[in-house]
């Protein structure tokens, strides 16, 4: 696995003491593992992350280690594991936070698990928590009349693990509105993350010129020398597409006498 220290040095985290495990390094690889579970950072492998390198039309993302709270004694449970280091081929270019991170993990086909809070349909300022249980994202380019078009398709299914609130929300009706509010939701974490690579870093960290590379090659041969540029122009087509599989709650709120 590989991590970028951010705001530290690899050697004073390998330094950093554990208290559960002999080697700093397994400790930090068990909450790598967690956090990657529920989708809070990039988990990338040395041999994942040449590829990635190596390949024509997909700039590398990692994931950050990071310490928060710094002692005289640094310690494991000091630091965060969470979100993702940005780079144009070797070259850091900036940061994804967590929520973030889930919309580029989305695109990806890497989210299995996790939470989303979503505002409840009969009360604004109460909210509504998904215990998402599965994903599919997927990433298409398409030439027509000579211009690409870029889409991004995410398929998500989860169930109401909390709510705020004693409404009722397992109604067909309500569940159909959560599915609505799920599918906004999630829509603007892949817009935001888009709009950041595409405006900010100017990076394909999508890997849509690998795409380009393998279905259009003649379209290919004419933008690969300043692919990132031609990305950052291009609109994104995404559709998010949700379902509730069932309540995940044993009976329906309680009202307080």
């Amino acid at each position: 696995d590989i991590l970028i220290t951010k705001g530290t040095t690899a050697k004073e985290i390998l330094n950093a003491e554990s208290g559960l495990e002999d080697i700093a390094a397994m400790h930090i690889t068990d909450i790598l593992k967690n956090d990657a579970a529920v989708a809070k950072i990039k988990k990338i492998m040395l041999l994942d992350l040449l590829k990635e390198i190596d390949s024509p039309g997909k700039d590398p993302t990692i994931g950050v280690i990071e310490v928060v709270k710094k002692e005289e004694k640094l310690l494991i449970k000091d630091m965060k594991v969470q979100g993702t280091a940005v780079f144009k081929k070797d070259k850091l270019m900036g940061w994804l936070n967590p929520i973030e991170t889930r919309g580029l993990l989305f695109v990806e086909d890497k989210v299995k698990s996790g939470i989303i809070n979503i505002p409840n349909p009969l009360d604004k300022n109460k909210k509504v928590a998904i215990e998402m249980i599965r994903s599919r994202g997927k990433t298409n380019v398409q030439l027509k009349e000579d211009k690409l078009v870029l889409s991004i398709e995410v398929e998500e299914e989860g169930n109401i693990g909390e709510q705020q609130g004693n409404e009722d929300l397992t109604t067909p009706e309500m569940v159909k509105k959560l599915e609505e509010e799920i599918e906004e939701a999630i829509e603007k974490e892949i817009r935001d993350v888009v709009e950041l690579a595409q405006k900010k870093y100017k990076c394909d960290i999508f890997g849509f010129g690998e795409i380009v590379h393998k279905k259009h090659l003649n379209y290919w041969k004419q933008v690969k020398d300043n692919w990132n540029e031609e990305f950052s122009h291009i609109p994104v087509e995404i559709k998010v597409t949700s379902r509730i599989r069932r309540s995940g709650l044993i009976k329906n709120p309680t009202k307080p006498k």
